[in-house]
This record gives structure tokens, C-alpha cells and sequence, in this order.
């Protein structure tokens, strides 16, 4: 028998939250494409869209507008979908290797 408890969960969960970000890399170390395939591999993330931003005189390493779609279920049995959760995601992204630092205002979007 399904209980209505299960149901809440089941529909909280199938929310699905954005992020965005400018991500600086370092080619020298890691391609990009290894580094968005790292970033599409960490716990929640299920889809990375990207925009390169456009070189200028003042950019020595290359930019890319991300905008990072997680699903919260992963998250469910460390203590729910919470500030912790986007601290694990920001701190596994400037961990990959290439990763020259990732800026974000934290703010997340139910979408």
C-alpha cells in the first residue's frame, strides 16, 4: 500500500534546481571537454549547458557561462536539498583538475 507520506516525498523530489556560474579553466592542464564531463559527473548535476564567453585583452584564460541543472533525490539521505548541498557541488567544480575557480552567486532557481 502506497502512503501519502511517500507521495509528498516522491513529488518534492521531482523538482529540479539551476544554478549558474562563470567557470575559468586553464587549458594547459585539462581540456574543457573533460572538464564538463567531470562537472556532469558529480553527485546531483544532470545536465551543463555552457556559452563560451568572448576573449578579450583582458582575459588570459578561457571563460564559460554554465548554467548547472540538479536534481535534489541524491541529496535526500545526507539531510535534504539545502545551502550544504550547493557548498558540496561549488566545492567539487573547483576541485577538477583545470579549474581555475568558479563564480557563483549561490543563488539557486527552482525551475
Amino acid at each position: 500500500m502506497i502512503k501519502l507520506i511517500d507521495i509528498l516525498n516522491e513529488d518534492l523530489l521531482s523538482d529540479t534546481y539551476q544554478l549558474k556560474g562563470v567557470l575559468i579553466v586553464n587549458p594547459k592542464f585539462n581540456s574543457y571537454t573533460n572538464i564538463s564531463s567531470d562537472i556532469r559527473a558529480i553527485k546531483g548535476i544532470t545536465i551543463l549547458s555552457e556559452r563560451y564567453y568572448p576573449k578579450s585583452e583582458k582575459l588570459s584564460y578561457p571563460k564559460y557561462i554554465l548554467s548547472i541543472k540538479i536534481d535534489p533525490s541524491p541529496f535526500v539521505k545526507d539531510g535534504g536539498f539545502n545551502k550544504d548541498s550547493i557548498d558540496y557541488i561549488i566545492k567539487e567544480i573547483k576541485s577538477i583538475k583545470g579549474v581555475m575557480n568558479f563564480i557563483t552567486n549561490r543563488k539557486v532557481t527552482k525551475i
